[in-house]
């Protein structure tokens, strides 16, 4: 073989391997980041937890954990950066060491989840999520 044909033959068999790999990328998985905050662009208190729980069956739950921005990126729950493509429904869950003030800020329907989904597949890069305030002097629902 001369040396241009190995040349093409070796690069030819890179790109089949890279394919294979992804590219530091597991299949039927995206790596979402993304920003939460209220309608009034505050954000959340640091470390709220984000749930995504699967409503599509056979794939992993997810979470992301608030940062001081507002920013979080999914995590699966089983383990591995990421969330599987899939529906989601979101949860919010208050960060370690809050109270019952936590969520009166917003409607229980952000707590259990009935209220807010996603959608991840391959296209998602990030999600934005936005969150309506409870009405001042509106009492929570939550037991």
């Amino acid at each position: 073989m001369n040396a241009k044909l190995r040349l093409i033959v070796g690069a030819l068999a890179l790109a089949g391997v890279a394919s294979l790999v992804g590219c530091g990328t597991e299949a039927g998985v995206a790596q979402v980041k993304g920003k939460v905050a209220f309608e009034d662009g505050s954000p959340l208190p640091e470390r709220t937890m984000l749930v995504l729980s699967s409503t599509t069956g056979g794939v992993d739950d997810a979470y992301g954990v608030v940062d001081s921005n507002g920013e979080f990126e999914l995590q699966r729950a089983a383990g591995g950066s990421g969330a599987h493509f899939g529906r989601y429904a979101v949860s919010v869950r208050a960060p370690e060491g809050s109270g019952h003030e936590f969520y009166e800020k917003f409607e229980k329907a952000y707590i259990d989840g009935s209220l807010l989904s996603v959608e991840v597949n391959e296209g998602t890069e990030s999600l934005d999520l936005v969150l309506k305030s409870r009405a001042k002097g509106k009492k929570s629902r939550r037991s």
